[in-house]
């Protein structure tokens, strides 16, 4: 049952720092591909 819980709480972990990066990289990520990549939209 701990074990578990471990996963558990290591998933809902590993979402927060996902949302984190997203929400945080992305407005700065969205101002680079201009000069990276001319002509191509950001992935």
């Amino acid at each position: 049952m701990n074990h578990s819980l471990l996963l558990v709480h290591q998933w809902l972990l590993y979402l927060a720092v996902q949302l984190a990066l997203h929400h945080h990289l992305l407005p700065m990520t969205a101002t680079f591909p201009c000069s990276q990549y001319p002509g191509k939209p950001p992935s």
